[in-house]
């Protein structure tokens, strides 16, 4: 259930938290002689590839780190729309439920290098926060990006807006979007805003693809945020060596207990 005691008992190489450890549980870690490192779920690209070198030079790998953000730098700029392509669909993108994503975020940064206008802000929703049906149903935005369309909410707001707007399937794992995942998020956030031809351009997207696969060594505790999660679980995928990530705890973030 990756508690203290059981992450101690397997003296891992490093141990990844965040803000959201407790801090007693930090404290016996350090305690306890183990390596630790808090990443924080970052809050934009920059902050997510300041993650990505703290742990590679956490796991004196710096020149794999060096080479990740150079492959999320090249990413975004695949990224970014046309030349001469100035049009700026407003996009809202859901969490989950009702939960959506604002400004002040990593993901309100992607929505903007690939092309869109978060539209979080037009319903006064200035961070990630609770917006309903009710809020958006007399101007919704272009495009609306869900996870899926499986819990009540997600299917509610598809019926009832299908034919007033863009929906797109923006993959769960992609939203907690820390280091590397930053790629393949702004590379499925572009290809939806590639596929926008205006606002008479109706039509459903599915994306899908492969999910990250970890390797061995580093724990994770169990209070820590997916994002930040995703940063230290796939940041040293490229080593390709001995030295690969393998999350040894179960990680589930506040906003999902």
């Amino acid at each position: 259930s990756g508690t203290a005691e059981e992450v101690i008992a397997r003296r891992p190489d490093l141990v990844v938290t965040s803000s959201f450890t407790p801090i007693a549980t930090r404290q016996a870690y350090e305690r306890a002689g183990l390596k630790v490192l808090m990443l924080d779920s970052p809050t934009s690209v920059a902050d997510s590839e300041r993650q990505v070198m703290q742990l590679a030079d956490a796991l004196h790998l710096h020149a794999r780190g060096i080479a990740m953000v150079r492959r999320i730098e090249i990413a975004l700029a695949k990224a970014k729309p046309a030349p001469g392509d100035t049009a700026r669909p407003s996009a809202l993108l859901y969490l989950s439920g009702n939960l959506a994503s604002g400004g002040g975020t990593l993901l309100d940064e992607l929505l903007r290098r690939t092309g869109f206008r978060d539209a979080a802000a037009d319903y006064g929703l200035h961070h990630t926060g609770n917006l309903p049906l009710e809020a958006i149903i007399e101007r919704p935005p272009d495009v609306i990006l869900m996870p899926s369309l499986e819990d009540r909410p997600s299917a509610l707001r598809a019926d009832v807006l299908q034919y007033r707007t863009r929906l797109a399937l923006f993959p769960r794992r992609l939203e907690n979007c820390g280091g590397p995942v930053i790629g393949e998020a702004a590379a499925t956030l572009a290809s939806i805003r590639r596929s926008w031809r205006g606002p008479s351009s109706i039509a459903r997207a599915a994306i899908t693809s492969p999910d990250a696969i970890f390797g061995s060594h580093a724990c994770f505790a169990a209070s820590d945020p997916p994002s930040a999660i995703a940063v230290a679980a796939t940041a040293l995928e490229a080593s390709g060596e001995a030295t690969r990530l393998r999350p040894i705890c179960s990680s589930t973030s506040p906003s999902e207990r």
